[in-house]
């Protein structure tokens, strides 16, 4: 009995486009399928296997990379030495430490002959000065000094011209607050007489003196 013989793979039909005919090259079954890539790449992998986001990629590498040149700069600027503050230009009169200026000393007279001709024509009669307070920094001096008449008897300030700041209580007594600065002598830069508040405050910033002439804190 004589076997079949098999047929040759050339000459053998397909089966599987006769057996499914809508699978066969050509239809559309066909089209689609033979229209899918062969490889998926492997950004686009779902399978829990290496794709963009994989440490070993590249966008992932230079991700690394960025970060690590983030720390390094930031760990050499936290070594570096803090900013030297901006230098504040020194204040005249500021190369010695005040000094009380003591009844026997000479510039004692020569400031208060300063002084007076200022607080004469404010007030408007002659005085002599009872000395609270006379202080010198180079070339600045503080005094706060009462004023009395030439006997020595205390002013009526209602005489002058304070006598509508004592109606209104704007008028703390007869004590004189002045500065007085050297240039080619001693002359007075500003004062006030009878203040209600800190009044010099201000003179250290307005005038250039220096604070622990009025014995302030430095700013």
């Amino acid at each position: 009995m004589n076997e079949p013989q098999p047929t040759p793979p050339d000459a053998r039909p397909h089966c599987r486009a006769l057996r499914h005919p809508e699978r066969s090259e050509g239809s559309p079954a066909h089209s689609a399928r033979c229209a899918l890539p062969r490889e998926i790449p492997r950004c686009a992998r779902d399978d829990g296997r290496a794709g963009c986001d994989h440490p070993a990629s590249p966008a992932a590498r230079c991700a690394r990379r960025r970060l690590l040149v983030l720390a390094v700069v930031l760990a050499a600027a936290a070594l570096l030495p803090p900013a030297p503050a901006a230098a504040q230009p020194a204040r005249p009169g500021q190369g010695a430490p005040p000094r009380d200026i003591a009844p026997a000393d000479t510039l004692r007279k020569i400031l208060l002959d300063a002084l007076r001709p200022a607080i004469e024509r404010d007030l408007g009669l002659p005085v002599q000065f009872v000395v609270k307070t006379l202080r010198q920094q180079d070339d600045w001096a503080f005094a706060i000094v009462v004023p009395q008449a030439r006997d020595g008897s205390q002013i009526d300030y209602r005489r002058t011209r304070y006598a509508e700041a004592i109606r209104e209580g704007m008028f703390d007594g007869g004590t004189v607050f002045a500065l007085l600065q050297k240039r080619d002598q001693w002359t007075v830069r500003a004062f006030v007489i009878g203040p209600t508040d800190v009044a010099y405050a201000a003179w250290p910033d307005e005038y250039g003196a220096p604070y622990a002439l009025f014995g302030l804190p430095a700013r």
